[in-house]
Parts: C-alpha cells; sequence; structure tokens
C-alpha cells in the first residue's frame, strides 16, 4: 500500500516499484490491488469487494472509476489497521461522498476520515 498511496508523482512510485521489484524478485501489479478480479490482491479483495457490491443504501448511484476504487481501497486499509485519514484536496464530490461510505460499509464507531 506504500506504493500505492504515499507518494506525490507517479515517477516516485515507479522509483519504489523498481526496487521493491529488483530486491524481492518479482513483479509488482498496482493494477491488482484496485480492479475486482481473479487475479486481485487478498490485501484489497474484501474492501474492493465490500465497495463494489453497492449495498449500501444511499450510494447506489456511485461510479465506481478507477480512481475512486484506488481511494476506497487505501482508506479502507487505513480504517483496518486504525490509522488517520486526512484527505486534501480541492473541494469535490468525491472527498465529500467517501467518508461517510467508508463509515457506513466499514461500520466505523467515529467517522474515519476528515476532509480539508
Amino acid at each position: 500500500m506504500l506504493l500505492a498511496g504515499r507518494v506525490r508523482k507517479p515517477e516516485e512510485a515507479e522509483v519504489i516499484k523498481e526496487v521493491i521489484e529488483k530486491h524481492f524478485k518479482c513483479k509488482l501489479s498496482t493494477e491488482s490491488l484496485f480492479t475486482l478480479n481473479q487475479s486481485t490482491s487478498l490485501t484489497s479483495k474484501s474492501t474492493l469487494e465490500s465497495v463494489l457490491d453497492q449495498s449500501a443504501e444511499g450510494f447506489h448511484h456511485i461510479v465506481w472509476t478507477s480512481s475512486m476504487r484506488r481511494l476506497a481501497v487505501l482508506i479502507g486499509q487505513a480504517i483496518k489497521y486504525k490509522e488517520p485519514v486526512l484527505l486534501v484536496g480541492e473541494t469535490g464530490y468525491e472527498l465529500n461522498l467517501i467518508c461517510p461510505l467508508q463509515k457506513l460499509l466499514f461500520k466505523a464507531v467515529k467517522n474515519p476520515c476528515s476532509c480539508f
């Protein structure tokens, strides 16, 4: 998940990916983290299944684009490991929607994230 969410530029993510592949002698596929299919990573599979299930009342209208799936997986993992989440960016539908949705899907006691 470090590769997926802790860098600001795609070039930085690529450098990290190359180093991991070199030292662990494996190939990484970020696509397998954020797309639900047979090769989906076990790390993100349950999160993707719950958000793509569309069973959350009031959230049936969401179109799960790749960036929305990525955001949902990263926040879902943070909630799973009780890490705080701070979403920073322009005010928009995506940021204001994902916090209440994650709270509903993961049944968080408190609001799991803040948007600024």
